[in-house]
């Protein structure tokens, strides 16, 4: 993965199979956490927003809950198996995929952030029971 560039996001030409889930909405949105030129920003507002009494706290809730909601959204699309609750699993999805970004950012040499983006997918879609045609 290059610096600043896009995880590779399906083409139009790629919609899924007849029940098979749609992680378009997935691989989007972590293109779209590597690609913002805020990004750095937003690590740097972290860690203001960790401090007591940090006025930028409230904000920064609110865009994790966002990127929650998104995910939770997405998530309630898929077939997840009876016991996996949705949103424990956007918390999870969402800290992984800041967590590799982070990691990818401080040491982008170290770090394949496409394959560690492939690994949490895959995760997802082994949780999914199996398609049938």
């Amino acid at each position: 993965m290059e610096r600043g560039g896009l995880v590779a996001a399906p083409d139009a030409g790629d919609a899924p199979d007849a029940g098979e889930p749609d992680f378009g909405p997935f691989d989007q949105g972590v293109g779209a956490m590597f690609a913002l030129p805020t990004t750095k920003l937003f690590v740097t507002l972290l860690v203001e927003a960790l401090e007591p009494g940090s006025p930028i706290r409230d904000r920064y809730v609110e865009i994790h809950d966002t990127l929650r909601d998104h995910c939770r959204r997405w998530l309630e699309r898929l077939p997840l198996p009876p016991g996996l609750p949705v949103e424990p699993l956007a918390v999870a999805l969402i800290g992984a995929g800041i967590g590799i970004h982070q990691q990818w950012l401080v040491a982008p040499e170290r770090v394949d952030a496409g394959a560690a983006l492939a690994a949490l997918r895959a995760l997802v879609a082994g949780a999914l029971p199996p398609a049938h045609d």
